[in-house]
């Protein structure tokens, strides 16, 4: 079945721009992107992963995945790329040296006067990975990123998590099915309310929906949220299809979840376009403004109509 696509306009592919004047091994994706006062900041991961090399992207298969290295690319407000810098990150875990821990897919998102980043990490155990959430403040002038205290006791199924703000207090958006919030008070996140069954208007090609970039406000007064979805293709490579949702959200707790769209593709199709992961997302008047990552290979920025998302959205 062939999917929707949502038509936009595209600002911005990360690699023609900066793979020259940064000493980049690989790709520049999954960008987490917010606004700031000269313009716009998009943290993006250097990757060498699987993805380019199936999708004929890259001329081989790497060797040693890179995965740890964060980047902060400056924009101003004509989306053009002004500097790129190297983030360093406080507290790598004990016992283990940084080409073995592995910093990715930074949500970015304002919290009390303070750039917040929320960032998956992973390191090895065993013949496998071991991943977690780490909650950092990003100080843009000097390029670091510190950690704040995050304490959980959820077994997390996934680790793609959404910020939400409401009141003043910080929540995460842990998983859409069922629908579980985790309240974070005190450098802890538990879960505060009892999970439910959303009840989707269609079925998903993926197994279950995870989170894809922190929510924002709409003028219709819901939270804008997005999600992601991975179908197995048996027999190809690479081995999974990502496909992007959009929901309308009640503004505060529990933050219901209110319409729904189909699983779409973001401007194109294509075997080029079969990982496609949205980072970020920042309302421009009538428009929103997407930073995604496409086989881990590239970042975009493109622009969308709150139109086009709102007329695909199924009221629940």
């Amino acid at each position: 079945m062939t999917p929707q696509i949502l038509p936009g306009k595209l600002h911005l592919k990360f690699r023609e721009h900066i793979q020259s004047a940064v000493a980049l091994p690989a790709g520049v994706t999954n960008g987490g992107l917010l606004r700031i006062s000269t313009g716009f900041v998009c943290v993006v991961r250097n990757c060498t992963w699987c993805y380019p090399h199936h999708l004929g992207l890259a001329q081989q298969a790497p060797t040693n995945p890179v995965r740890s290295y964060l980047y902060a690319v400056f924009l101003d407000h004509n989306l053009n790329i002004q500097r790129t810098v190297m983030l360093s990150i406080d507290e790598i875990p004990d016992g283990h040296l940084q080409k073995e821990v592995a910093f990715e897919d930074a949500r970015l998102f304002s919290w009390r006067g303070r750039t917040m980043v929320l960032l998956s990490r992973s390191y090895r155990r065993g013949k496998g990975r071991v991943y977690d959430q780490y909650l950092g403040q990003l100080d843009l002038e000097d390029y670091r990123i510190r950690r704040v205290p995050l304490l959980y006791d959820v077994r997390a199924p996934q680790k793609n998590w959404n910020p939400l703000m409401a009141d003043g207090a910080l929540y995460f958006d842990y998983m859409l099915q069922p629908r579980t919030i985790l309240h974070y008070e005190d450098g802890r996140a538990w879960h505060r309310w009892p999970s439910s069954r959303l009840k989707l208007p269609h079925k998903m090609r993926g197994d279950f929906a995870r989170g894809s970039a922190p929510a924002v406000k709409v003028p219709n007064g819901h939270l804008l949220a997005s999600y992601h979805t991975c179908c197995p293709r048996p027999g190809e490579r690479p081995d999974r299809e990502y496909f992007t949702l959009f929901a309308y959200m009640m503004p505060t707790p529990p933050f219901d979840i209110v319409a729904v769209t189909p699983e779409l593709k973001l401007l194109s199709d294509g075997p080029d376009q079969q990982v496609q992961f949205l980072m970020g997302m920042v309302p421009r008047l009538d428009t929103v403004l997407l930073s995604y990552g496409v086989a881990d290979w590239d970042n975009y920025l493109a622009e969308v109509s709150l139109e086009e998302i709102d007329r695909r959205m199924v009221w629940l």
